[in-house]
């Protein structure tokens, strides 16, 4: 930074007109689909968030400086989880976009920056909630979930007297469904139909300009990962899994095992897409009993942290967790099998099943191993279980989800400006990410 640089106010028409300029490639890198620009005035301070689309997935970046000089505006930015520091320059006169890396002083910025964040949130949820006679704004929660671009709140629910949990999330440009109130009307008899012991409701819809806002039951138990942590589930995330985790009990295993398979198996019965976004985090735990969670993360189309073609072996994933107290990047081999598994030699030998089958075994196969088969799961004993047929708009509506269509730059762009109107947009061609130094 140079000291004749200035601190840029809002932007102008003309500036606006930059931002808003035909698509160009960046000469050093690539970076995504979409870069959004928020401009947000405060008093005499100017708060600056960046958000690059990718192909799959949203990632946020904060903007530490937003300088101009003779025509040159200079968008600073930092990688949330990598604290690299990376420059965007766009360029009045050439019409430019130039990247450099610069030096990072350390998390101070960032959690500055994430309060910023926090409560440019809060004031938008709670603008929103301003005219809705159902829902009143109690808190907002730290960030309890992976997801950085997902916000949590919790809301008085004035109909029913209930507190509840409010999640607010951006829709990925790659997004199947259409957000307007009919896929809303489609998506709350789709969640209607899946009511289910072993699956986490969600109780309600509603389609933002910041993307779409989820109500469920506010769960303090938290979720199975809590669990296996015996961490708070109010807490921020990146501090609550510090260390390892403590294997459950043999019997809590086989007991949440048989649920979750259960669950599993009612969402395909329900022609539910497959769920590739099973892993601890997404299983709550309610009154000792498992509810699949998640669920909209595979009707948004939303990429999974660690994708899978088979969900039984992501619940070997998940099996292996629940004995040993931490998560394994890759299959078990044989000495986590004798090692890690010596005190559950039944959790061993299903594990050996899952991953070392040719061909991986049906959710039926794992459900019938000596592991789960003789487990009696008292909630499916008076249950009324819905198994009505689904309606054509709800079979219609999973069907895209399950084949959606490519969209193109034209719908990417509009579906992009949803997120938020105080979003200017860059759109740059591209999807690789910054390299790493």
């Amino acid at each position: 930074m140079t000291s004749d640089s200035e601190d840029i106010e809002m932007p102008s028409e003309s500036e606006e007109e930059v931002i808003n300029e035909e698509p160009v490639n960046p000469e050093h890198i690539n970076i995504g689909d979409f870069l959004l620009i928020k401009f947000e005035k405060k008093k005499t301070v100017i708060h600056y968030i960046a958000k690059v689309v990718f192909k799959y997935s949203v990632t946020e970046y904060e903007v530490l400086y937003l300088r101009k000089k003779q025509g040159l505006l200079s968008l600073y930015f930092q990688l949330w989880k990598t604290k690299q520091v990376w420059m965007l320059e766009i360029s009045s006169v050439t019409q430019k976009h130039e990247y450099s890396a610069l030096k990072t002083d350390g998390g101070g910025e960032k959690y500055r920056l994430d309060k910023q964040v926090q409560s440019g949130v809060f004031m938008a949820c709670k603008q929103y909630l301003a005219n809705n006679d159902r829902y009143e704004l109690n808190n907002q929660m730290f960030n309890v979930g992976s997801r950085v671009d997902r916000h949590w709140f919790t809301v008085q629910d004035n109909k029913l007297g209930a507190e509840r949990l409010l999640m607010l999330l951006p829709l990925p440009s790659t997004c199947p469904i259409i957000p307007n109130d009919n896929s809303k009307k489609i998506l709350l008899e789709l969640f209607r139909g899946l009511q289910h012991p072993y699956i986490h409701p969600i109780l309600d819809v509603e389609f933002w300009e910041a993307g779409i806002a989820l109500i469920t039951p506010l769960n303090p138990d938290g979720s199975l990962r809590d669990l296996i942590y015996k961490s708070p589930w109010e807490e921020e995330y990146s501090q609550k899994y510090m260390g390892r985790g403590e294997g459950l009990p043999l019997r809590m295993i086989q007991c949440l095992g048989r649920q979750i398979l259960e669950g599993l198996l009612f969402l395909r019965n329900r022609e539910f897409p497959a769920f590739h976004h099973l892993h601890s985090g997404n299983v709550i735990i309610q009154n000792g009993v498992a509810r699949l969670a998640g669920l909209e993360n595979t009707l948004f189309n939303l990429t999974p942290r660690s994708p899978s073609p088979f969900e039984t072996i992501a619940f070997g994933y998940l099996l292996f967790e629940m004995a040993a107290g931490y998560e394994l990047a890759a299959p078990p081999n044989q000495a986590h099998l004798q090692l890690e598994l010596e005190r559950y030699p039944k959790v061993a030998e299903a594990l050996d099943y899952i991953f070392q089958n040719p061909r991986p075994p049906t959710l039926e196969e794992v459900i019938f191993c000596e592991l789960f088969r003789l487990m009696e799961l008292r909630e499916l004993r008076g249950a009324t279980i819905t198994q009505n047929r689904l309606s054509n708009d709800v079979q219609e509506l999973l069907e895209i989800v399950r084949n959606p269509v490519p969209p193109s730059p034209v719908r990417r762009r509009f579906s992009m400006t949803l997120l938020h109107p105080g979003w200017h947009e860059i759109w740059i061609t591209g999807t690789s990410v910054p390299k790493q130094n």
